[in-house]
C-alpha cells in the first residue's frame, strides 16, 4: 500500500493535477488444479516433517531419563533397597510404552478428525 502513494505523489507532479487518485486493482486468476495439487502435497510434506520432529522427540525423553538415573546412580540405590530387577525393569517397560503409544493413538485420531 505503501509505493501506491508514491507513485501518486509523482504522477501528481509530473501531471499538475493537485487532486490526481491513483488507484490499484488486482484480481488474481483462479487457482488451477495443478497448483491446488501441489499446495495439499507441500501440505502433506510439512505435516510429515512435523510428526517426524515429534516423534523423535519421543525416544530422546526416555533415553535421558535413562542416562539421569544411571548418573545418579538411582538404579543401584534402588536395587540395595530391595527393588527386583524385573519390577525396576517392567516399570520402565510400561512407562516407556505409555509415553509412546499415547501420541501415537492421539496422532493418528488427529490425522483421521482432519481427514489427512
Amino acid at each position: 500500500m505503501f509505493p501506491q502513494f508514491i507513485y501518486e505523489s509523482i504522477l501528481r507532479v509530473a501531471s499538475g493535477n493537485k487532486d490526481l487518485k491513483f488507484e490499484v486493482t488486482s484480481v488474481p486468476f483462479p487457482i488451477t488444479d495443478k497448483q491446488h495439487d501441489r499446495i495439499e502435497e507441500a501440505s502433506g510434506i510439512f505435516v510429515c516433517f512435523v510428526v517426524g520432529i515429534a516423534f523423535s522427540l519421543i525416544p530422546a525423553s526416555i533415553v535421558s531419563r535413562m542416562v539421569n538415573e544411571k548418573e545418579r546412580g538411582l538404579y543401584h540405590i534402588q536395587v540395595v533397597s530391595g527393588v527386583e530387577k524385573v519390577a525396576y525393569y517392567g516399570a520402565f517397560f510400561v512407562f516407556d510404552l505409555i509415553i509412546a503409544y499415547v501420541p501415537c493413538i492421539i496422532t493418528i485420531y488427529a490425522f483421521d478428525y482432519f481427514k489427512l
